[in-house]
């Protein structure tokens, strides 16, 4: 076809319609151009008989050369493609093993390919390879057969790339389902107008397909969206993938936010892959299958990282010193994780303003003075431990501090009269501890408080306290989304704004 060699050349930032410009300015700048188009020579041009006969040779002999050069053409692809056979393939493909194809969907209408050598398969080729194109069984064939039977056929490489890469998701996670939503999905319509995708300059930034539905694998051929997708959000799907499978994520090394939560990803502890994504800012890992040891390397590339959920897995080992040495860490949750030993490592987070450590019952010891060192910490959670001691009167200093809870520790002593002097603290939560024989300082009872518990009730009244919302465990929990509601949805504007 006539655009072939835009592709063929893998300049992949041309598109068609540059294609046909420059194949007119081509052919308006061939030597002799100012005699044949010039309209100076034109107006004295005669009408010569010779001149006309001769002509009329030319044209034979040139409709001649065209007839020889078509059958030559044709016989030199019969001969390439017998010998593409035993030939290894020539375009480049991907480091990782391209998916297979899931059985068809009942919903699904996919039109049959057979390998024409249009601009859009060449193009396609070039990402995937010619041999998985032929395989009819693979996603890739499934995806490029939609591709050809689109009405606009003069979309550049970057939409052409961006719409295969959804098209092969889709194909990959509706094998036994439709999604929740799927509007404009697998359509003629462009493709920045489907569910849950967000572009700018028709080029796709943020894809959020959060609990709609998916099921199967995330194929490979995702990672040709790297270009500019900044956000992924695939969060409460039936998904699959575990072990190599996963070094699709490794791709997207322009990621400011991924998140997986409440997946069927599997890993033997934290895929490495993710440690390619230098340029995060919020992970959500949490509730998947990642379980085993909790590799601390992997997020020490993860510099500008502020937002890490990884709750819901179990590691069974300590907090790796490469995450609380995150230099941008503001929010970490890292409940029911498994995590063993003390928090000693609170001393260095000093930038961090929610911290949720509930339910690793191997954290043992007693709340450090160093906590007193952390000004930013709005949120602190830290249930359901095996904490000690008194909690200490340096937690006065924690003037930002709006909600705190230490129920179902160990913890024994006063309650420090430097609480009352937290200005914002709303939530106050202590029951199930040792905490006996106290009163609850009565400047908490003249603070404006949503929930204050403790053992102040039932079989054992431990604490003296006329003003607490729940005397006896288990009390109903509040909060106040502190950074959800603030600095997370701040950050998903700063992204989409990139």
């Amino acid at each position: 076809m006539k655009y072939t060699k835009a592709y063929t050349d893998n300049n992949n930032d041309l598109n068609l319609r540059d294609v046909e410009d420059y194949s007119d300015e081509y052919y308006e700048n061939q030597p002799g151009d100012a005699i044949s188009t010039s309209t100076n020579h034109r107006r004295t041009r005669k009408k010569n008989p010779l001149a006309l006969g001769l002509l009329a040779i030319g044209t034979l002999l040139v409709i001649g050369g065209i007839i020889f050069a078509v059958l030559g053409k044709n016989k030199e692809r019969a001969s390439s493609k017998s010998a593409s056979a035993s030939a290894p393939e020539q375009a480049p493909v991907p480091t990782a093993p391209l998916s297979p194809a899931p059985a068809a969907g009942k919903n699904e209408a996919i039109a049959t390919l057979e390998p024409t050598h249009s601009t859009i398969y060449d193009f396609i080729a070039t990402l995937v390879g010619e041999t998985i194109l032929q395989d009819t069984n693979s996603l890739a064939y499934r995806a490029l057969s939609w591709l050809e039977t689109q009405k606009d056929q003069s979309l550049g490489n970057a939409r052409l790339q961006q719409r295969f890469a959804l098209a092969c998701l889709y194909l990959s996670t509706t094998q036994k389902s439709s999604w929740v939503n799927s509007d404009g999905w697998m359509s003629e319509s462009d493709e920045c107008t489907w569910y849950g995708i967000e572009c700018k300059h028709h080029r796709l930034i943020s894809l959020n397909l959060t609990d709609n539905g998916l099921e199967g694998l995330v194929p490979w051929e995702i990672s040709f969206l790297k270009p500019n997708l900044l956000s992924l959000e695939l969060s409460r799907n039936h998904i699959l993938n575990e072990g190599q499978e996963l070094a699709w994520i490794g791709q997207l090394t322009n990621l400011r936010m991924l998140d997986i939560e409440h997946t069927y990803m599997s890993y033997n502890g934290i895929p490495p892959y993710i440690s390619k994504l230098t340029q995060l800012k919020i992970l959500d890992i949490s509730e998947t299958l990642f379980v085993g040891d909790l590799d601390g390397s992997i997020f020490a590339p993860l510099t500008q990282l502020v937002y890490l959920e990884m709750g819901g897995n179990l590691y069974n080992t300590t907090l790796p010193q490469e995450i609380v040495n995150l230099p941008s860490l503001e929010a970490l949750y890292a409940y029911e994780n498994g995590l063993e030993g003390d928090l000693t490592f609170l001393r260095n987070l000093t930038k961090i303003v929610e911290l949720w450590l509930d339910g690793n019952s191997d954290i043992s010891g007693t709340i450090p003075s160093d906590i007193g060192l952390l000004t930013n910490l709005m949120s602190l959670s830290i249930t359901h431990c095996d904490l000690w001691g008194q909690i200490p009167t340096e937690i006065g200093k924690l003037t930002l501090m709006e909600q705190m809870w230490f129920y179902g520790n160990w913890l024994s002593g006063s309650i420090p009269t430097e609480i009352v002097g937290l200005p914002n603290l709303k939530i106050l939560g202590l029951e199930d501890n040792n905490i006996t024989d106290v009163a609850m300082p009565q400047g908490l009872c003249e603070k404006d408080m949503i929930a204050l518990s403790a053992d102040c009730g039932g079989e054992y009244d431990l604490v003296e306290c006329s003003c607490c919302t729940c005397c006896e465990s288990p009390c109903p929990v509040v909060n106040l989304p502190t950074y959800d509601n603030t600095r997370l949805l701040q950050m998903h504007e700063e992204i989409r704004k990139l």
